[in-house]
């Protein structure tokens, strides 16, 4: 399966959710799924190089045009299998918040389900692209951010059915949950 991990890229880290991230990454490469992220720094950043070291396989969207913008943006890249770069053509080409948003649905699409880790307005954007496609989410709950403190409500308030969401604070149980439901449909 392809799981995206969302997550904090920067901003107040804790370092119990900088361990909880390596494990999902590890947990995941172990399972044999490969790890998708928006090709930045951070929480899903540090799931990615735990994957490596289990040699998992791992994809980035990245929120540049070529590898060369993407170094220039000191970014990671060397840890990623594959990279896709959002189309030189595009006519926002040029600006980088844009960018990132194209990645952001760019992933969604191409992913089987995702993980919440952390997260700030980013992550939110990344959430809402996978509830409104209709993919399996987990959130790993008590990581800070969207994942405790906006993700239910911004559900009640949105009033509009959506995927199987499921919130828990143990990154073993949040995949055995996650993998038993794609499994199963």
């Amino acid at each position: 399966m392809k799981i995206a991990i969302y997550g904090s890229a920067s901003g107040d880290i804790k370092d119990d959710s900088i361990q909880k991230a390596k494990l999902i990454g590890k947990l995941l490469a172990e399972k044999g799924n490969t790890i998708v992220t928006g090709a930045s720094t951070g929480l899903p950043f540090e799931a990615v190089k735990k994957a490596k070291e289990n040699n998992g396989k791992c994809i980035g969207f990245a929120p540049a045009i070529s590898l060369v913008e993407q170094k220039e943006k000191n970014l990671p890249y060397e840890e990623f299998d594959e990279i896709f770069f959002v189309p030189k053509e595009y006519e926002y080409a040029n600006e980088h918040m844009v960018l990132t948003k194209y990645r952001n649905v760019s992933t969604a699409a191409f992913v089987d389900a995702a993980i919440i880790i952390g997260g700030r307005i980013g992550t939110m954007n990344e959430f809402t692209n996978m509830y409104d496609i209709g993919k399996p989410i987990g959130v790993l709950t008590g990581t800070g951010g969207i994942a405790d403190k906006v993700i239910k409500d911004t559900i009640k308030a949105a009033n509009k059915p959506g995927p199987k969401v499921i919130f828990e604070s143990e990154p073993e149980k949040l995949i055995d949950q996650l993998l038993s439901l794609l499994s199963s449909t």
